[in-house]
């Protein structure tokens, strides 16, 4: 870590990405310079600078393979370890950039224009009346004997009216209440955990 700047991007960028339906976690340099980061279809640099040369490698091997590389912040992946710059012919792909200053939500509106695109797909999408993205939910699903479990959490201060779909996939019902959702469509109150199965 060579600024603050860093942890502060890599606070925002880790929000936005948690609005977005998908499982993220963390990629260190050891699992780059290993090549065990093959399975993920995307990695964001957060104002990633500096890059240790193993790792930097690691990068080359993970974009070569079909991996996606998106940074957030200027001059990432331009030095290593010890503050050298990498040769500019040998530069890493990187398929987007947003700038560093974005807030969370321009990050998270930034990141959902260009899901599609990077071919990665959610089993479930959470969207508003119209079909949109919406903003402050957190929800994850996971396949459990040929069903999703979905759960959600709405962590605005207000209340959303959200729709549920899952292509392939018919029936939700709430298992806290035990209750069908109809059409798909539901009202998250602030902070209050929802359980759908959805089959």
């Amino acid at each position: 870590i060579y600024s603050e700047e860093y942890l502060n991007v890599l606070k925002r960028t880790y929000e936005a990405l948690n609005f977005t339906g998908f499982k993220i976690g963390f990629v260190t340099e050891r699992m780059l310079s290993e090549d065990k980061a093959a399975d993920y279809k995307l990695i964001v640099l957060p104002q990633m600078t500096h890059i240790a040369n193993a790792a930097y490698q690691g990068v080359q091997r993970y974009v070569t393979g079909g991996g996606r590389i998106v940074a957030v912040g200027t001059e990432c992946l331009d030095r290593d370890e010890y503050d050298i710059p990498y040769n500019m012919e040998n530069r890493i792909y990187i398929s987007a950039s947003f700038p560093a200053a974005l807030s969370s939500r321009e990050l998270w509106e930034g990141f959902e224009a260009q899901i599609k695109d990077w071919g990665i797909h959610r089993p479930v999408n959470v969207t508003d009346n119209q079909g949109q993205p919406v903003w402050g939910v957190e929800y994850l699903a996971t396949l459990h004997e040929n069903r999703l479990i979905v759960n959600l959490v709405n962590y605005t201060r207000w209340a959303k009216d959200v729709t549920i779909r899952a292509p392939g996939y018919h029936h939700i019902k709430n298992l806290l209440i035990d209750q069908e959702v109809k059409d798909g469509v539901l009202n998250l109150d602030p902070l209050n955990p929802i359980l759908l199965e959805i089959r």
